[in-house]
């Protein structure tokens, strides 16, 4: 095992544990089968298991932000930015278990630390300068079941606030709905290049009325290791609905889109929101929190379609404000819910739409916050959320027959014995981890079998502050594949 920590990282340590029943399984794959019960056919073939890369953008980014204003205004600080990370075992076909090693470098290569295969592994809250990219380290046909998290929180000053975030996988295209450039709302989408060649990036937008020509340059190239943040009120000014999709060519990239709020000199949040799952004729967004809600709902069809809202809470259904809305072709419309409880927002439409979802709250008299989620994808078998230390953390299940498995991730690495949670197909469900297990843990493994289909996401919450999380997807596991060859 190699260990090298710079920045007085925290010291970890390593423990074994069995999590009864948690065994990763691989969507695509065959269920894994142990070494030597069976004999492989000559037209199947055993994939490994592959690193699980994390891109994790780093502090706020906040240039240029004053610019044009008197000369003797100044913004506060940015609060600093911290990163923690997780790695629990898994089940490899011949029976072992081991959790993968982790690799935390800067986005430029520089390495902060490396932590090899143990029995469990969680960091402590590494402060970050630059962005970063926490590596699960597979080790053979063990999984990389490796989660990273990055925490940004102030209680005072313009970025007042906590902005939690799941530390994005690289992928091809993204898509965002909170875009917002109205006067005092600052949405930038960062853009990271986590590959070993230059990619290309094209940004399209879509109004309230439909697509929206961006005012300046829509495309840039970013060279192995870059990042770039584009201002979104260059591009589209004055624009209070605005949807965002990045399409990547020549690698990976990773994005999330990121926002400040100002009313005047009254800091009103500071928030990322995670790209939303593919366009689809139904959606689920889970919401953690209760406030203000407000859906976002992006329609990439070529012809107008109408989408219908449900809010279904943890008592079952919600009145909400509106319930349905035309929305043009290639288009994005906001529907006003008003106040809901914590719960779960289920849109359909006649043609495949992207969404998501806001909630906002006063804080006190120092302003507001609000919390950004998008459309997720259903939970599979064997993902791993870590959680932010200090904040309050929610996990919101939407409605489903059936159950799910969760089990905590302590300080040490070691996981918690696992608990089953019985779900409602008429109503949501919310489980605080620190209740559910009886002790502060440092993240969660959620397991849900494949007859059980339920949309899943997390909140995090202080006295000051709001912020959505999205679970991270499952690792690529081991597994046989089927392959067929024709002449």
């Amino acid at each position: 095992m190699a260990l090298n920590r710079r920045n007085g990282r925290s010291l970890v340590t390593f423990a074994g544990f069995a999590v009864p029943g948690l065994l990763i399984a691989t969507t695509g794959f065959l269920t894994p089968l142990a070494s030597g019960s069976i004999n492989r056919g000559a037209e199947q073939i055993r994939l490994p298991a592959s690193d699980t890369v994390s891109w994790c953008p780093g502090p706020l980014d906040v240039a240029g932000q004053a610019a044009g204003t008197d000369e003797e205004f100044t913004t506060s600080p940015v609060p600093p930015t911290t990163v923690q990370s997780a790695s629990v075992q898994t089940s490899a076909p011949d029976g072992s278990r081991a959790a993968a090693g982790v690799r935390s470098q800067a986005l430029g290569g520089q390495e902060n630390f490396t932590v090899g295969s143990s029995g469990g592994f969680a960091s402590g809250d590494d402060s970050v300068t630059e962005p970063t990219l926490v590596i699960g380290q597979a080790e053979s046909e063990h999984p990389a079941l490796v989660s990273a998290g990055q925490t940004v929180q102030a209680s005072e000053g313009d970025f007042a606030g906590l902005a939690a975030l799941s530390c994005v996988r690289p992928r091809t295209q993204v898509d965002f709905t909170a875009g917002d450039t109205s006067t005092g709302v600052d949405s930038r989408l960062l853009i990271a290049n986590p590959s070993q060649a230059p990619i290309t990036v094209a940004i399209s937008l879509t109004g309230e009325m439909g697509p929206i020509t961006p005012a300046g340059d829509d495309t840039l190239s970013l060279q192995p290791g870059e990042q770039r943040s584009v201002v979104l009120g260059a591009l589209a000014p004055e624009q209070t609905v605005l949807g965002v999709r990045a399409e990547a060519t020549g690698g990976l990239m990773a994005a999330v889109l990121q926002q400040t709020r100002l009313d005047g000199l009254t800091p009103r949040g500071i928030e990322y929101e995670a790209p939303a799952r593919a366009a689809a004729e139904t959606a689920e967004v889970p919401l953690a929190v209760d406030g203000r809600g407000v859906v976002r709902v992006t329609n990439t069809g070529d012809a107008a379609t109408t989408a219908t809202i449900e809010y279904i809470g943890t008592e079952g259904p919600v009145e909400i404000e509106r319930d349905s809305a035309a929305v043009p072709a290639h288009a994005t419309a906001q529907i006003e819910l008003g106040e809901v409880p914590a719960g779960v927002v289920r849109i359909t439409a006649a043609a495949p739409v992207v969404a998501g979802a806001e909630v906002e709250r006063d804080i006190g008299d120092s302003g507001s916050e609000f919390a950004l989620m998008p459309a997720v994808e259903p939970l599979g078998a064997g993902q791993l959320l870590a959680l932010p230390r200090g904040p309050e953390a929610t996990l919101m299940f939407g409605p489903a027959a059936g159950e799910v498995s969760l089990a905590g991730v302590r300080e040490d690495g070691t996981v918690t014995d696992a608990r089953a949670l019985g779900l409602a197909r008429d109503r949501s469900s919310a489980v605080r981890p620190d209740e559910l297990f009886g002790e502060a843990v440092v993240g969660v493994v959620l397991d849900s079998p494949g007859g059980t289909a339920v949309h899943a996401a997390a909140a995090a919450a202080t006295e000051t502050g709001l912020s959505g999380l999205v679970i991270p997807a499952a690792p690529t596991g081991i597994g046989y594949r089927d392959i067929r060859l024709h002449n």
